[in-house]
This record gives C-alpha cells, sequence and structure tokens, in this order.
C-alpha cells in the first residue's frame, strides 16, 4: 500500500501542473512585473512574478510558492492563486527557486529566505509595509512556506521572518511521511540523501522541528485520504498549539491533493481558498512584534513603479481540526471574487492532470 502511495505520488508530481492559461489575463486593476531578479546563488538566476494591487497606501505583501516535489515546477504556475492575493489587496510574489538534485536543502528555503529580505529592501517600490509578510505554497511550496513560518526566532517582522503562512499539502515532518520506508527518490534527491543515511538532516528539513513561540500562525489544509497524509498536517498543528502558536487545521473531505480551493467546508459553507484569505488578513495585522499596531490591510486593489535592479541573495542558513464555522475575520466582497479565481485556476489545472 504505501509503496503504491509513493508511485503516486511521483506520478502526480511530475504532471504538467500548470495555471499558464491565466498568467496573461491579469486584472484591471493589478498589474504584473515579470522576471525580477531578486538575487544570484550557485550561479542561477533568482526571478520572481510580482502582481500589485493600484490602491495607494502601503499593503501586505504574500510571497507565492508553487510545488512540485522540491525537483519541477514554477512561478507561472502560481499565477491563479497571486491574482487573488491582489485581489484581496495583497502585493503578491510568485517566486522561482532552486530545484533538486542539482540543489538540495537547505538552497531552496535560502533562497526563499532571500526572497523575504528582497521585498523588504524593495518594500517602498512596491508599495509594500515590511513589516507585514506572509508566505503561501503548495505541496512542496506548503512545506517551504511552513519552514518560512519556523525557522528561525524572535521578531516576525524583520530579516527573513514572515507573519502568517499557509500551507496546503505541505509536508510537515519528513521523517514520518514514509511510514516506515528509509527511502524515497524525490525526497532523497531534496535532502541530498536517504533517510537511513542521514536521519538528522531529514529532521532539519521538517517544519514541526523548528516550532517555537515565536513562530507564525499557520493554516494547514489537507485532505483526508491524499497523497500527503493528513496526520502531516494534525501533527504540525499539535506541535504549534503545545508552544502556543496560532495554527487552523482544515480538514477537505476525499483524496483531492491541493486542488481544493474551491471546495466548501463547515456549516457556513465557506471555501478553502475564503478561509485561507480569512487567515491571511486575520494574522497579518495582528498587533506587531514589539507591541505596534500594523496598519489597516488595503482591500481595494494597481502598479507601483517600475522593476529594480537585482540585489544579490543574502541567504542565511539554515487548530486543530478546523473549527466547523468560518474564520473570525470578516469576508469582504472582494475575497469571494478571489475564491471564484482560485475555483477557476483549480478547474484548469484538474484539466491539465486529466490529460
Amino acid at each position: 500500500m504505501i509503496a503504491a502511495l509513493l508511485v503516486a505520488v511521483t506520478a502526480l508530481v511530475h504532471a504538467p501542473v500548470t495555471a499558464a492559461a491565466a498568467v496573461g489575463s491579469v486584472h484591471l486593476d493589478v498589474r504584473a512585473e515579470r522576471d525580477i531578479q531578486y538575487g544570484e546563488a550557485g550561479g542561477v538566476a533568482l526571478l520572481l512574478d510580482a502582481y500589485v494591487p493600484s490602491s495607494p497606501g502601503s499593503h501586505p505583501a504574500m510571497l507565492v510558492i508553487h510545488g512540485g516535489t522540491w525537483n519541477s515546477g514554477d512561478k507561472r504556475d502560481m499565477a491563479v492563486p497571486s491574482e487573488a492575493f491582489a485581489d484581496a489587496g495583497f502585493a503578491a510574489f510568485a517566486v522561482n527557486y532552486r530545484l533538486a538534485p542539482v540543489f538540495t536543502y537547505p538552497s531552496p528555503l535560502e533562497d526563499l529566505q532571500a526572497a523575504v529580505r528582497w521585498i523588504r529592501t524593495h518594500a517602498s517600490e512596491y508599495h509594500v509595509d515590511r513589516g507585514r509578510i506572509g508566505a503561501f505554497g503548495v505541496s512542496a511550496g506548503g512545506h517551504l512556506a511552513s519552514l518560512l513560518a519556523t525557522v528561525g526566532k524572535g521578531s516576525k517582522d524583520d530579516d527573513a521572518r514572515v507573519r502568517v503562512a499557509m500551507s496546503w499539502s505541505g509536508p510537515q515532518d519528513l521523517t514520518s511521511i514514509l511510514g516506515g520506508f528509509q527511502s524515497f527518490g524525490p525526497i532523497d534527491a531534496f535532502i541530498g540523501c536517504s533517510l537511513a543515511a542521514c536521519p538528522k538532516k531529514w529532521r532539519q528539513a521538517s517544519p514541526v522541528a523548528h516550532v517555537d513561540p515565536t513562530d507564525a500562525p499557520l493554516l494547514l489544509a489537507n485532505s483526508s485520504d491524499e497523497l500527503v497524509p493528513f496526520g502531516q498536517a494534525s501533527e504540525m498543528a499539535g506541535a504549534l498549539r503545545r508552544h502556543r502558536v496560532p495554527a487552523r487545521l482544515i480538514e477537505i473531505p476525499g483524496d483531492t491533493h491541493v486542488l481544493y480551493g474551491f471546495v466548501q467546508v463547515g456549516p457556513r459553507g465557506k471555501t478553502v481558498t475564503q478561509l485561507t484569505l480569512d487567515f491571511a488578513r486575520k494574522w497579518i495585522d495582528e498587533p506587531r512584534s514589539g507591541g505596534g499596531t500594523a496598519s489597516p490591510t488595503n482591500l481595494s486593489p494597481k502598479p507601483t513603479s517600475g522593476v529594480p535592479s537585482a540585489k544579490p541573495a543574502s541567504p542565511t542558513p539554515p487548530a486543530l481540526r478546523a473549527s466547523k464555522e468560518g474564520g473570525k475575520a470578516p469576508l469582504l466582497p472582494i475575497a469571494a471574487a478571489a475564491a471564484g479565481i482560485f475555483a477557476i485556476g483549480a478547474l484548469l489545472v484538474i484539466g491539465r492532470l486529466r490529460r
């Protein structure tokens, strides 16, 4: 059974999952700037796409991280969720990172940390509040978003830390995901060795190993019977709760991996996307580390200044069960439109997977 599951995981994550059809369909109140270089590492130019609301004032920022078993995928795959975040008032940055097997952990995490620092450095150019940065990722990208939420200690408003994170179907404990197996090609390639050969490195690459009371609030969405075991999300939510870190765990019935943004959960019938946006809004605007108060989130989405010159990357080393009701933050009308964008994107991806 486990072996069949691993084969299925490999087949799915290597499928051509893209939302390329939506890349050019940026809304009139959001401007996309493509292929901005945020750094360079290992001879690789690190690029991101920015989706910037047009509304005046300072916006919170959201780093949007693609999946693909850490060895494939591209920032363009995340055009639809990036547009949805921008529609909801976030400056969204869909980011590329170095991929396995050429680059192993912690290289992808270092790249994403460099991207967070780059956003802070260029905050004024993109009308971003440098103290309000979050992360959202799917599958392997969800794992990396969880690492951004947990690696490091102290203030969530500075350096490479984030204030909130959301993970859809992201592995949280690599040491237990194989159910007793000691080796699995994609994870071996990401880590650079098998679990049997270097268990400490597998543990170090697991978000659950880094949880402490200063971590960012984390939303974890996972299907009950999907490729990434639901226990991964519930274990992580439990660890966060023990350290008094706000966590929300959303269980989606069935076996869908990642593509459940349009699924309604709970008695209020909110979609996973709406709950994700609720969570992002609530915790991005919580009182800041050090006692300050964040300024209100802009929710009417346009463009800012042109593409800045690239800065060298400067990486550093390395809920439970969702309450039956929706999030506490009020759902603004724009969120409903954003949920529709997520749903359309998910349907596009499903179509690609079924070909």
